[in-house]
């Protein structure tokens, strides 16, 4: 497994994957209308690019004999979702396709964040977690992680309660 920054040439890719893994995490968990909207806009090729061009974010494939399995999204600064002290990092998406669940995939990237966290003076990583995604929680507290407030998540037109978590770095 190696882990890789994303460009600009790989936007198909990292939508492909982005829009998979968001359905097969999801699926059932919101109407296909909403669902489907929040992937048209979330994860159109415009949006991608945009966000690979912001110098305050960076995306990361994890790959297994070259296919990209799972992938990150990390913010600093104003592209971070919520306002946050210029000590945080944002884990803004983390997720790993069904097949390669199970792996350290997840692992790995949790631990590639907190390098490039400390790497730009960050102390705390934080992230929101859907509420009723226990697998997910209960990763992110293995990982460390600690529940610090609430936020709401769009998706389509429905709203949902994410947990904010965060983890305090050395």
């Amino acid at each position: 497994m190696i882990i890789r920054r994303v460009g600009e040439k790989d936007v198909a890719e990292l939508q492909r994957l982005a829009r998979n893994t968001f359905v097969e995490t999801f699926r059932g968990a919101t109407s296909d209308v909403d669902m489907y909207r929040y992937l048209d806009d979330a994860y159109s090729t415009e949006t991608l690019l945009s966000e690979l061009r912001d110098p305050e974010s960076e995306v990361f494939f994890a790959e297994i004999e070259g296919r990209p399995e799972a992938y990150l999204k990390l913010n600093v600064g104003s592209a971070q979702t919520e306002k946050m002290p210029a000590d945080h990092a944002e884990l803004q998406r983390i997720y790993v396709s069904a097949s390669s669940k199970g792996q350290g995939l997840g692992r790995a990237l949790i631990g590639h964040a907190k390098e490039w966290a400390l790497e730009r003076g960050t102390r705390t990583l934080w992230l929101g977690a859907w509420e009723h995604n226990e697998a997910a929680l209960d990763f992110y507290r293995r990982q460390g992680f600690h529940r610090i407030g609430e936020h709401t998540f769009t998706t389509g037109a429905e709203e949902q309660l994410d947990w904010i978590l965060a983890l305090d770095l050395p």
